[in-house]
C-alpha cells in the first residue's frame, strides 16, 4: 500500500497544473492524495476522476480575498492569520495524517511555516515545489527594499531550507537555491 500525501496549494487548485500533475502521478503510483487548496477553477478531468485523490477545498472570506490593493498592509496580516489557522485545521484535523506534505511555493507565508510545523508534529516529510520566490512576488507590489519584503525573504530562506527535499520548475531556480540558499 502507498503512502498518504498531502499536496498543498495556497491558491486555486484548478489554476495549478503542475501541482495537479504531481497529485495525479502520486495517485497513479498507488498513494492516497489529499489535494488541499482553494476552489474556483475546475481541476483537470483526470484529477476529478482519480479515486486516490480527495479534493479538500479551503475558503477565504470574500472581504479578505477582494479587498482593495490600497488596503494591502492592513488586510494582508489578517489574511495570513486566517490562512494559517485554516491550513493548520486542514492538515491536522480534516485530512488523515500524511507521510509526506508536498507544498507549492509561493506563497511562502504562511505555507512554509505551517507545513514545516505540521510535518514535524506528524513525523511527515516536507517537500517544497519551488515555482518562484514569494518575497520577489511581494517585492513587485511593495518594492524590493520594503521592510516587509526583506522580512519575507528571511522567512522564506529560514523555512524553505528546512524541507526534506526540493523540486524546482527550472534548472536556473535549482542552481540559485543551491548556490545562494544552500538548499
Amino acid at each position: 500500500m502507498g503512502k498518504r500525501v498531502a499536496v498543498v496549494v495556497l491558491g486555486d487548485i484548478g489554476r495549478s497544473p503542475r501541482m495537479q500533475y504531481h497529485a495525479l502521478s502520486l495517485a497513479r503510483s498507488g498513494h492516497q492524495v489529499d489535494f488541499v487548496g482553494y476552489g474556483g477553477s475546475r481541476p483537470m478531468e483526470d484529477v476529478l476522476r482519480e479515486q486516490n485523490i480527495a479534493l479538500r477545498h479551503m475558503h477565504v472570506p470574500r472581504l479578505l480575498a477582494t479587498a482593495p490593493r490600497a488596503l494591502f498592509l492592513v488586510t494582508a496580516p489578517l489574511k495570513v492569520a486566517f490562512q494559517t489557522l485554516l491550513l493548520l485545521w486542514m492538515l491536522v484535523f480534516v485530512i488523515a495524517r500524511p507521510d509526506v506534505i508536498l507544498v507549492q511555493n509561493p506563497p511562502a507565508i504562511p505555507t512554509l511555516l505551517v507545513a514545516r510545523t505540521c510535518a514535524w508534529l506528524m513525523g511527515a516529510r516536507l517537500i517544497i515545489d519551488w515555482h518562484n520566490y514569494g518575497y520577489t512576488v511581494l517585492g513587485m507590489a511593495l518594492g524590493p527594499a520594503h521592510p516587509v519584503v526583506r522580512l519575507a525573504q528571511r522567512f522564506e530562506r529560514i523555512f524553505g531550507g528546512r524541507a526534506y527535499a526540493h523540486l524546482c520548475v527550472t534548472d536556473a531556480m535549482a542552481c540559485d537555491l543551491r548556490d545562494n540558499w544552500r538548499v
